[in-house]
């Protein structure tokens, strides 16, 4: 009796040994069959991407931009990198958009793929605002970044923003500074201020003068309750036209916290 069960143990291991063979021998053809189709999935998908990057049927046959005046567009064209034989799988939206907007007059472009042939480019276009003066004429937008140099051929018929720019966080800081005065001029100056600022200078402890084109008078203005110190500035300057003194006028000191002392040429 004992013999018996241990050779019916034996035929028991013998029989668990042959079915974990099995088990195994079929889980590696399964996972090796799997593996295969993979492989021939992968070299069936990069064939067909190959051959998508070199079809005709997607080929780019047209590029168009707006946003932009057409010598901007021309200058897009040539560092976008963009070439007849390519096809629109081979374009990279991110990197295009990229080189794009490394144009001095783009803020930001948005490039679509409108198949089987066209790009669509959405250019943002920067507007000046202001002319930056520091070691060079330097166009600003509203948000206070200075964009590009000034050509000797483009147009400077912008407020002028001078002042203290000893280092790059210095000028940063001042440049929001000057944005931040004409953005307060547009929303609360009367029309003669937000058309004949000429010059906006700036100092150390945000203190800033303001000239103005038909004001023969340097106008300072600390920027702490900025919008009521320019209601007042209209108010003073609509009393000296009223009595006939404006040419007289060579200083407005808006600094003071109920009121204002403006100077006079003398004689």
């Amino acid at each position: 009796m004992t013999r018996q069960a241990t050779e019916e143990r034996e035929r028991h291991i013998l029989a668990t040994a042959w079915q974990v063979v099995c088990w195994t021998g079929s889980s590696f053809l399964k996972v090796s069959c799997l593996l295969v189709c993979l492989m021939m999935i992968s070299v069936l998908f990069l064939a067909g991407y190959q051959f998508l990057l070199h079809s005709p049927y997607i080929r780019l046959e047209r590029v168009e931009i707006s946003g932009v005046e057409n010598t901007i567009k021309r200058e897009l064209l040539e560092v976008s990198g963009l070439r007849s034989d390519m096809t629109l799988l081979a374009v990279n939206l991110r990197k295009l958009e990229q080189n794009l907007e490394r144009h001095p007059w783009v803020k930001s472009a948005t490039v679509v793929k409108r198949y089987p042939h066209s790009l669509k480019i959405t250019a943002v276009r920067e507007e000046p605002w202001a002319v930056v003066s520091t070691g060079g004429l330097f166009y600003m937008n509203r948000h206070g970044d200075v964009f590009k140099e000034v050509e000797p051929e483009e147009p400077v018929d912008y407020p002028v923003i001078t002042g203290e720019f000893d280092d790059e966080e210095q000028r940063d800081r001042n440049l929001k500074l000057a944005a931040h005065v004409l953005r307060v001029l547009e929303r609360r100056g009367e029309d003669w201020m937000k058309e004949e600022i000429s010059e906006v200078h700036l100092r150390n402890a945000g203190n800033v003068s303001l000239y103005f084109r038909s004001l023969p008078a340097m106008v300072q203005v600390g920027v702490p309750d900025l919008e009521k110190k320019i209601d007042d500035l209209n108010r003073i300057v609509e009393h000296l036209r009223d009595t006939q003194q404006v040419e007289k006028v060579t200083g407005i000191n808006l600094h003071y916290r109920d009121g204002a002392v403006v100077s006079f040429k003398r004689g």
